[in-house]
């Protein structure tokens, strides 16, 4: 379960600050309970409900295609194959703006077309390069993000942004 080893990942990246979060599943949480938080979100919309919740409340383009492909921005960010068959390569969005309960308060999204991806977005953003190289790029903004990942035995072995964009933007 490569959402797994994101999130073990994401846990160690946060201890080593004494940042401490708390973990929920969005299959029996509601979105209520993210009122007043910061909010950090595994996976793309269809593996996690809460992501498609709120990603209809900051109302920016962000969906998958049949094939559940990424398309943000106008772009196709397509797995490679995407017939099921064992992935070779993917994408992944890593996403941070506002959260949509209220403006003192973050939403970072990290959602891949499927769960190798995610672990990738997630190994990027704890990366000594990653966030660092994102913001070389815009600065301090918030943005959204495009991460390749090859893959290999369902696990990201490289990973590396491809596209980057300030919040405003995308803004519809």
């Amino acid at each position: 379960f490569p959402e797994v080893e994101a999130l073990i990942s994401l846990k160690d990246f946060y201890r080593n600050f004494n940042g401490k979060f708390s973990i929920d599943n969005s299959l029996d949480t509601l979105i209520s309970n993210y009122d007043h938080k910061h909010i950090i979100l595994l996976g793309g919309q269809k593996a996690n409900q809460i992501t498609e919740q709120i990603s209809k409340k900051i109302a920016i383009p962000i969906s998958y295609d049949t094939k559940g492909n990424l398309t943000v921005h106008g772009g196709i960010f397509a797995s490679v194959p995407d017939d099921g068959s064992p992935l070779q390569e993917d994408y992944a969005l890593l996403l941070k703006c506002n959260s949509p309960f209220g403006q003192d308060k973050k939403l970072f999204v990290l959602a891949g077309n499927h769960g190798a991806a995610t672990e990738a977005a997630v190994r990027f953003t704890v990366s000594s390069k990653g966030i660092a190289q994102i913001a070389r790029q815009i600065g301090g903004d918030d943005f959204l993000a495009i991460i390749q990942a090859r893959i290999e035995k369902n696990s990201p072995k490289e990973y590396k942004l491809v596209k980057c964009w300030r919040f405003q933007e995308i803004e519809p």
